[in-house]
């Protein structure tokens, strides 16, 4: 029996060997500094659509540019604009904005990253050839850009068409600088796919609908990350991320709703979270199926008081307020308030508008009694509830007498649809934000240079809009910024819902704090 000990013990102990060194092995090929003890996972609703930065919307995809790319200018603690890649700026003249740059910094492939290449970056968006997309050109207008030129390797000027005092702010996002020799001589397909910045994080992998891999910068010029490796992986379905971080598979997950957060193991994690500057919102396709119906004003008023907004958040989020107006909170108009729920009086507005019940179905119809039958296009697993939402919102509209259908798509789909226009649908569920000024805030709906969406076209909104982006003494810019509410609420463009609280699981092993824009920043982030 001793002798039969003694074989086991020599057994295990081998065992024990081999699996060490196997773990030994695993780590060598993965390579210094890149052990899974060095690795941060962080799990997404959905999987970015593209890797160049000038055809990037949605939050996902510019998480994995932040760390790929520089950017002239980055925020504080405030969200205020502070130097990054520009060491300095200031304004020429009402019309020209210079910029200095760092010296000695290089891009992944070993091009040196100067002025030359920030111009480049600027004009890469506004280039027919190019024809760029998402929210760098809709910034490009905001900003009036026209054309850029470069001083000297450390300084460039950038040519606007029109005043535009808040410029540094929205150099803060979606704009990052390129290296040119590469992105020129490239095609756009294989930009799409294989990016090439200065940031601290450079590209390893990218298997689409499965993971993105990101590897320390070493070189980086403010020094390497401490973490080594980042994997992001796009998981649908919050329960899928909640057991992930629950074993120590992940260590960020997104969208974790306050009903959910008690199913997070503390001994793996904890929830964090923070106040958002994201708006949700169902928006109006001006150009859609039913566009007759949906351009009457009076119809887009009826929707806003013929659902309970808060009432569905309390029974889906357990958190947040009905928001009447566009703007993050720091920006809203006093005194704009929301939409009450009212359905008597979005009953009274339909009539007015010339649609009721008139073949007695419960819903309201045409002059010549057709029906009215409108879809509403959503995603499920980029927010918060988002799916479960647009249903609450859609029976609200059907007990009202408005025939609802909800449309789920594939998220690649669906964001690709966005700014081109291509919506099928007579509305869409969107959260669009994280500006920072009321500039940025409201600019989704410029017709000039916004986000075309559902095509919201209004000339005195526009007219406003244009007066902003060129007021420069801060007293006109608060009026326009509060009359322009005010006009959107009494003109909406959207059924208004509310300003997302953002809840992120975060391993007990990580120090890392969410930022109010969503942006998910590894590069300031260290190990406990």
């Amino acid at each position: 029996m001793e002798k039969k000990f003694s074989a086991i013990v020599v057994a295990l102990l081998a065992v024990s060997l081999i699996l060490s060194a196997c773990k030994t092995s695993t780590s060598e090929v993965e390579g210094e500094g890149t052990s899974e003890q060095q690795t941060v996972v962080v799990l997404q609703g959905v999987d970015s659509n593209t890797l160049d930065p000038h055809f990037q919307s949605p939050i996902p995809e510019v998480n994995a540019s932040l760390a790929l790319f520089d950017r002239l200018v980055t925020w504080d603690e405030e969200m205020k604009p502070i130097p990054w890649l520009a060491t300095e700026w200031k304004m020429v003249d009402d019309l020209t904005w210079e910029f200095k740059i760092q010296e000695g910094v290089k891009a992944h492939n070993g091009e040196v990253i100067d002025a030359n290449d920030v111009a480049y970056s600027m004009e890469r968006v506004v280039d027919p050839a190019v024809q760029a997309k998402g929210t760098a050109p809709w910034l490009m207008g905001v900003i009036n850009f026209d054309h850029a030129e470069v001083v000297d390797n450390q300084t460039v000027r950038f040519i606007l068409s029109k005043p535009s005092p808040e410029l540094p702010y929205f150099m803060m996002d979606n704009l990052p600088v390129l290296p040119q020799d590469y992105y020129s001589s490239t095609p756009l397909e294989e930009l799409a796919r294989k990016p090439i910045g200065s940031g601290p994080y450079k590209l390893a992998e990218w298997k689409r609908g499965e993971r993105l891999v990101l590897e320390a910068n070493e070189d980086y010029w403010k020094g390497a990350p401490e973490i080594k490796k980042v994997i992001f992986r796009p998981v649908p379905e919050l329960s899928a991320r909640v057991a992930e971080l629950n074993t120590g598979s992940a260590d960020i997950i997104v969208n974790v709703l306050p009903d959910v957060a008690s199913q997070i193991d503390p001994e793996y994690g904890q929830v964090t979270t923070i106040e958002g500057l994201r708006r949700i919102y169902i928006g109006f396709v001006f150009y859609g199926p039913h566009q007759e119906f949906v351009k009457d004003r009076r119809v887009r008023q009826a929707l806003n008081y013929g659902v309970d907004i808060q009432k569905i958040l309390d029974n889906l989020i357990g958190k947040g307020e009905r928001t009447g107006t566009f703007a993050n909170p720091p920006n809203q108009a006093p005194s704009v308030q929301p939409y009450p729920y009212d359905p008597d009086k979005a009953l009274e507005l339909l009539k007015e508008a010339g649609y009721e019940d008139r073949d007695g179905d419960g819903f309201v119809d045409y002059a010549d009694g057709q029906p009215i039958e409108l879809t509403v296009q959503t995603i499920s697993g980029r927010y918060m509830k988002d799916l479960e939402l647009v249903q609450a919102v859609a029976d609200d509209l059907k007990e009202l007498g408005v025939n609802v259908e909800v449309q789920p798509m594939d998220w690649s789909v669906y964001s690709a649809q966005l700014p081109d226009a291509k919506l099928t649908g007579d509305m869409y569920l969107l959260g669009s934000g994280t500006g920072f000024t009321c500039q940025g805030d409201l600019g989704d709906f410029w017709t000039p240079g916004g986000f075309l969406m559902g095509r919201y076209e209004n000339e005195k909104f526009d007219a406003m809009y244009t007066e902003l982006t060129q007021a420069v003494d801060p007293k006109d810019r608060q009026r326009l910024c509060y009359e322009i509410q005010a006009h959107m609420h009494d003109d909406p463009a959207m059924i208004f819902m509310y300003f997302q609280v953002d809840y992120y699981g975060v391993s007990n092993r990580l120090d890392w704090e969410p930022l109010p824009n969503e942006r998910i920043d590894l590069y300031h982030a260290s190990f406990k």
